[in-house]
């Protein structure tokens, strides 16, 4: 099988974003077809200059000091959403321990922070990434010692809105909240 090209002739590489459509063979020899054509006005997001969105706990409330800017997102094969957003905490802001339904990657984009996971705080800063596996029971905070803004991307697999409540859910066993509380 010739090498996957792009309707205008250019070879179509693997995981590219600005592809119209691409299929290639697969390991097994059959063909493999990523989907929709590149839609500019959905694929292309600017995460620094869109609009700003509170943030809600799986109760509803806001999240006190947490805005969000939701990024482009885009169903994989019909079926499983994957999608990019910024955080942004102000100094003094935490996400409780939780959980979401899907797996994700954490990019600091400025300033310093802790992730904790099974008990211990992690300080994170600028450049830093953090894989949380789905249905993982972790928390964000910032360092209250550093007044910049703690600024994430996090890259979502199930991607749930910026908006929803059921992006996350609050751990409230208290057993497993008292030996891994923020």
């Amino acid at each position: 099988m010739p090498e996957p090209r792009h309707s205008r002739g250019v070879l179509c590489p693997s995981g590219s974003a600005w592809v119209d459509r691409c299929s290639w063979s697969n390991v097994d020899g059959g063909s493999m077809d990523f989907g929709e054509r590149f839609d500019p006005n959905r694929h292309i997001s600017n995460v620094l200059t869109g609009r700003e969105v509170r943030l809600l706990s799986s109760d509803k409330s806001i999240l006190p000091g947490i805005v969000g800017v939701p990024g482009c997102a885009e169903l994989i094969g019909g079926v499983t959403e994957i999608g990019v957003d910024r955080i942004i905490m102000e100094s003094g802001a935490r996400f409780e321990l939780h959980t979401h339904p899907g797996a994700h990657i954490l990019y600091v984009m400025r300033s310093r922070g802790f992730i904790h996971i099974d008990g211990v705080d992690y300080e994170i800063g600028a450049g830093d990434t953090v894989f949380v596996p789905a249905d993982y029971a972790h928390g964000v905070k910032t360092n209250t010692a550093v007044t910049e803004p703690f600024e994430l991307l996090a890259f979502g697999v199930p991607h749930m809105p910026l908006e929803s409540p059921d992006r996350m859910t609050l751990v409230t066993d208290p057993a497993r909240a008292a030996s891994r509380s923020v």
